[in-house]
């Protein structure tokens, strides 16, 4: 593969556009009070279709699996998600949000609706798609190949 600025730029770009992403909501989030370290996962954990594994979540969320561990006690100790045994693997729990933990998500999601539209302006429904479907098969992609490293942290 040839390289070019637009590929060699890619990556550092991604990474820092991405901190400072985070860095903006957490900072806008903190003006509202909702302030916490595990709005990210808790996010994650609403929109599941069906409720993670912890060991997917940790993938899903790129985190390691005793980070993790320790996030979800923080959380299920607010009574913001509940651990349930999978009835198929009686090894494996699944996360499941609460109520309460449905009600804050959507306040995060309102205190942030501004400040990303913000973020996002000048760019098109459609130049946004492009890149949420690009980010989605780098995501994929990663996933792959951390896969086939055995990089499963329990």
């Amino acid at each position: 593969m040839h390289h070019n600025i637009q590929t060699d730029s890619f990556g550092p770009l991604l990474v820092t556009v991405a901190r400072r992403w985070r860095l903006e909501l957490d900072h806008q989030l903190a003006k509202t009070g909702l302030s916490d370290a595990t709005w990210g996962p808790l996010i994650h954990i609403n929109d599941a279709k069906v409720p993670y594994a912890q060991k997917e979540l940790a993938a899903s969320v790129g985190i390691d699996g005793s980070t993790l561990v320790r996030l979800l006690d923080s959380l299920e100790e607010r009574q913001l998600v509940e651990r349930h045994n999978d009835p198929a693997d009686r090894r494996t729990r699944r996360i499941v949000i609460t109520r309460a933990g449905k009600l804050l998500v959507g306040q995060i999601r309102k205190a942030l609706a501004s400040p990303e539209a913000q973020m996002l302006a000048g760019l098109s429904e459609a130049d946004i798609a492009t890149m949420v479907k690009g980010f989605e098969r780098i995501q994929h992609n990663l996933l792959h190949m951390q896969a086939d490293r055995g990089a499963s942290h329990d």
